[in-house]
């Protein structure tokens, strides 16, 4: 099935023996129930792990919701886990505002529809705050998962949840820059482009009324956003408020954020619900480019692409497949071979590269500025950003989609 089998170090417990008085034994030799015994445990292991297998099989079905990003782009990523396992995955998705409140109302009623979810921050933070999510730790057991002290570019499971217990991220976003930073190459000519060598340049006038962000008071874009606060501070984002007069896309609402950029509505954009639209967008021809050169806020390096596991989940033994897969080599080298997001490469270093592009690949493996979402400072920022842009969006009477 071309995964490995867990390989488990045999206990030496045994192999001094002592007498019933306490006497040493003279014999090292170890007797032959505990020979047995140590011989079992590797067996036992890869019984257990043969027994998920199995037991997934005999579910035959995933079911995998996502954003709208990850519901256009991660399909054929999830389509490698059905092939190798002959298990049927359904994979839906949409606004991730829309996703929660659907999937809530029928939690309410009963109904348990969804096995994993691979959500974007708002979408997570409310599962995590309705409590419908279980544990990683007593899922994972693939030892190739489980001891991340060699193939694993982040030696420390990257989570995703601030009690760094319900999701984990699965693979690591090399951004040229602290966030996706995204513009019109017609409505932005090279001299004005040359003239950004920093964030803080787009509070230079030219920019006043040109630029488009997500709608950072409910969370949307929370990590670019986040990161964002931690290196700009809050007066970057007030000044960018009150004197940019920047365009702001309705919670979720990608579609019409990338097709205001790609028509020149907008000539920068910054803090996008979602990346995957302005992606197709310039994979079409259209005049949306990134912005791939440095500034001088450095680059970020962060975990992304995030896996929870549902609790009551319809099949619990393929959502525990999953998860393990997700991170075990198999999974990792599908990630890189099928992956349609261009910012992203596996956290495993043991798998080859794939499609991911080389720029992205030395990136994710640099030794740029890491962010992680659990450390105290990261979720200061998380908790005071997002109070401060609620209260500014008010007093500014900022109204998303107008």
């Amino acid at each position: 099935m071309g995964t490995k089998r867990p390989l488990l170090a045999i206990l030496s417990a045994g192999i001094l023996v002592t007498a019933c008085g306490g006497t040493p034994a003279a014999s090292t030799a170890p007797t032959a129930s505990t020979a047995a015994s140590a011989a079992a445990t590797p067996d036992a292991a890869t019984k257990a792990w043969d027994d998920l297998v199995a037991a997934a099989k005999k579910e035959g079905e995933l079911s995998i919701v996502g954003g709208p990003e990850g519901s256009q782009q991660d399909g054929p990523w999830y389509d490698q886990f059905a092939k190798q396992y002959g298990i049927k995955v359904t994979l839906t998705g949409g606004s991730a505002s829309d996703v929660a409140t659907r999937m809530l109302a029928e939690r309410a009623q009963n109904v348990y529809t969804i096995d994993i979810a691979g959500l974007g921050g708002s979408g997570t933070t409310r599962f995590l705050q309705a409590k419908v999510l279980d544990p990683l730790a007593p899922l994972l057991i693939n030892p190739e998962v489980t001891d991340r002290s060699k193939n694993f570019g982040v030696k420390e499971p990257m989570w995703a949840d601030p009690e760094q217990k319900y999701c984990q991220y699965v693979a690591i976003q090399g951004l040229p820059n602290i966030g996706d930073f995204y513009y019109n190459s017609q409505k932005v000519s090279q001299a004005e482009l040359d003239t950004i060598k920093s964030y803080k340049d787009l509070l230079d006038p030219r920019w006043k009324g040109r630029i488009v962000i997500g709608d950072i008071s409910t969370g949307e874009a929370s990590r670019d956003t986040t990161v964002a606060w931690m290196v700009l501070g809050q007066s970057w984002f007030d000044t960018l408020l009150r004197t940019q007069a920047p365009h702001v896309a309705v919670n979720g609402d990608e579609r019409w954020y990338a097709d205001g950029v790609a028509r020149g509505d907008f000539a920068i954009a910054l803090f996008p619900p979602g990346t995957a639209s302005l992606q197709q967008a310039g994979a079409q021809g259209l005049p949306v480019k990134e912005m791939t050169r440095t500034l001088a806020e450095g680059a970020a390096v962060q975990g992304i692409q995030r896996v929870c596991v549902m609790n009551k989940a319809p099949h619990p033994n393929a959502a525990k497949l999953f998860l393990n897969w997700s991170l075990m080599k198999d999974g990792q080298a599908a990630l890189n071979a099928f992956t349609n997001r261009t910012d992203r490469a596996s956290v495993r270093t043991d798998v080859p590269q794939g499609k991911v592009a080389n720029d992205v690949w030395q990136r994710a493996r640099s030794n740029g500025r890491f962010f992680s979402d659990s450390a105290p400072e990261y979720l200061k920022a998380q908790t005071d950003a997002p109070k401060f842009l609620k209260s500014l969006f008010a007093e500014l009477k900022i109204v998303p989609g107008k």
